[in-house]
């Protein structure tokens, strides 16, 4: 007497068998070699295929948005009786309204008759039909970005109940997709980070070279120039005009200040190669150097200097003594026409950061120009007030940023300027081992 088989058993029994092999299908994926081989194509390849195989689906195919969202590519598309890969195919969005709005709102699309769901029945005439795809499960791909794309498994023959535990796995799956599209993403980032990153390095050491040409072609006729210069100043001034003597001036000075623009190229390029040391720094001895250098140099100039005294820091002495020259060099510059200057030098506590600053009470700036105050050759004034090159503060950017630190200015036409820097804290100690216990 045969024993009638209870429908829930079965039922149970072959979403058991289902589970089982869905389970066995995620473990095998995240073991697999090929996920760690950084080939995306080959990762979809295999992924599409045990997809299909776990399912028992014909056709599964991984597609991503353009950036612009204006369409959907098929980076990959897998036909299980075929056991034939393609990819390429393209569709327009705007073609399929109410599928990609579905598809940004729903974990899962189980469509059993796709071709009269309405959230998959914009593909029948033009996809579903021609193929005999009957029902389709979709699950969309999010990337941290958002909306990437969409996993897509498509049934050919009778119409498909898709149960809840394929419909899960669908997600499961979409979410492995998002996981290895995500670390392709990065890998390409850093590839082209990689090549930038040695393009810059390349860049720099052409220009470096470059630079050295630069000065060593043109220093020479420029040493030249000045040079007859004097000497004709000094044989035949007796037989020149002021117009005369006032030509050669200008040819000289402009010599001169060629040869100054050149030392302070090559001083550009120098601090960004140049290892960087990082020792105890004596900041407040540095900038009394400095302001010496400047009387010396003006005796006549009056100005009144305050340094504060202990300010140190962890640096490059000699890269840190040329971002003091160049900011203490400035405001002894741009306190120039005033009849009573005033330059400090010291250190302030802004919200646990040091940040150290040069202070004057000279021309200042316009703020809606302070964009261009770091930028190699701009200039806030014009020679004919301030003399220089517009190189210096570049050169105070880019040690700083070498530091680890940051610069800024704040100033008030004819009220002054302080410029700002900040230095990259010295790195905690080492957390020391625990000691042993000692023996008792």
């Amino acid at each position: 007497m045969e024993t009638a088989t209870d429908p829930r058993l079965e039922a149970l029994r072959a979403t058991t068998e289902r589970l089982a092999k869905q389970q066995a299908a995620l473990v095998t994926l995240t073991r697999d070699r090929a996920l760690q081989s950084g080939d995306l194509q080959e990762v979809l390849r295999h992924m599409t295929e045990v997809d299909a195989h776990t399912l028992g689906v014909e056709r599964v195919s991984v597609w991503r948005y353009s950036p612009d969202g204006s369409a959907i590519r098929a980076l990959e598309l897998f036909e299980l009786s075929r056991g034939r890969h393609s990819s390429g195919t393209e569709l327009l969005t705007r073609d399929y309204p109410s599928y990609f709005r579905a598809l940004a709102r729903m974990d899962v699309i189980p469509a059993d008759d796709a071709c009269t769901d309405s959230r998959t029945c914009e593909f029948a005439a033009g996809y579903l039909r021609p193929l005999g795809i009957t029902s389709m499960m979709d699950a969309p791909v999010h990337l941290r970005s958002g909306l990437a794309g969409v996993l897509c498994h498509e049934h050919v023959g009778p119409a498909r109940r898709w149960a809840p535990d394929e419909q899960n796995f669908a997600v499961a799956m979409a979410n492995l997709v998002s996981l290895v599209i995500e670390q392709d993403d990065h890998r390409r980032t850093d590839e082209k980070l990689r090549r930038a990153s040695a393009a810059a390095e390349s860049a720099n050491r052409e220009l470096e070279a470059f630079s050295y040409s630069v000065s060593h072609d043109l220093r020479a006729p420029l040493q030249t120039m000045d040079g007859f210069g004097e000497l004709l100043l000094e044989d035949c001034g007796g037989r020149l005009d002021e117009r005369g003597k006032t030509y050669i001036g200008h040819i000289r000075e402009g010599a001169q200040r060629m040869a100054l623009l050149i030392d302070r190229l090559l001083e550009l390029s120098r601090v960004g190669r140049a290892e960087v040391a990082r020792v105890e720094v004596d900041l407040s001895a540095i900038a009394r150097g400095v302001l010496d250098e400047l009387r010396a140099a003006d005796p006549r100039r009056v100005v009144e200097a305050v340094v504060r005294d202990g300010v140190a820091a962890r640096g490059d002495p000699v890269l840190l003594k040329l971002v003091l020259r160049n900011l203490l060099g400035n405001a002894w510059k741009f306190t120039g026409k005033k009849a009573t200057a005033r330059i400090e030098f010291g250190v302030e506590d802004a919200a646990g950061e040091r940040v150290f600053f040069v202070r004057d009470n000279g021309a200042g700036f316009d703020m809606a120009y302070a964009d261009k105050l770091f930028r190699p050759f701009q200039r806030l004034h014009g020679d004919e007030e301030f003399a220089g090159t517009g190189v210096g503060l570049a050169t105070v950017l880019r040690i700083v940023h070498r530091h680890g630190g940051r610069v800024w200015a704040e100033a008030v036409p004819d009220r002054g300027a302080t410029l700002r820097f900040t230095l990259a804290p010295p790195a905690p100690p080492a957390h020391p081992a625990h000691p042993a216990h000692p023996e008792r």
